[in-house]
């Protein structure tokens, strides 16, 4: 689980450094088609979006809910409250995606190291190998993404046979 958290928080921090997202004359068509490329080449994220520094869902490679707020979760708090990657310290259902989702998610920044933006991986529970064995009801497993103010518990029901 630890590589696969240390893959995931490198393929974000490329895609934050993409400098699409941080040039202020990106369209939103040049965001999205940007993200579709990163979602495509990893493989292993659900989707990926591209938010401003208000917040507000610009990009999306689902297309859901562009033009919409995000409330306040986790990885919310870690990017645009304490400017820093946010991998694992969220995980939750996920209401537009219909699963359980594991959120990635950095700061975006630009030339002058303000944030200028988010870009939001989403990577369903079950896409984790070690979980096969487990059932879809609630899967609880400590993630603490080596900050133990983060220590969050998911809880992991053997299948049945």
């Amino acid at each position: 689980i630890d590589r696969m958290l240390f893959e995931r928080s490198a393929d974000i921090q490329v895609l934050a450094s993409d400098s699409v997202f941080s040039e202020p004359n990106s369209s939103q068509l040049d965001l999205t088609q940007r993200l579709l490329t990163y979602r495509n080449a990893y493989k292993v994220y659900m989707s990926i979006s591209y938010y401003d520094a208000n917040k507000i869902k610009v990009a999306d490679t689902t297309g859901l809910h562009i033009g919409k707020k995000t409330h306040d979760s986790r990885w919310v708090q870690d990017v645009f409250g304490k400017g820093i990657i946010s991998v694992g310290s969220d995980i939750h259902f996920e209401e537009e995606l219909q699963r359980v989702i594991l959120f990635i998610a950095a700061p975006v920044l630009n030339e002058m190291g303000k944030i200028v933006g988010a870009v939001v991986a989403h990577m369903p529970l079950e896409r984790i190998y070690i979980l096969d064995h487990f059932t879809d009801d609630e899967k609880y497993l400590m993630m603490s993404e080596g900050r133990p103010e983060t220590m969050q518990w998911l809880i992991l029901y053997p299948k049945k046979k």
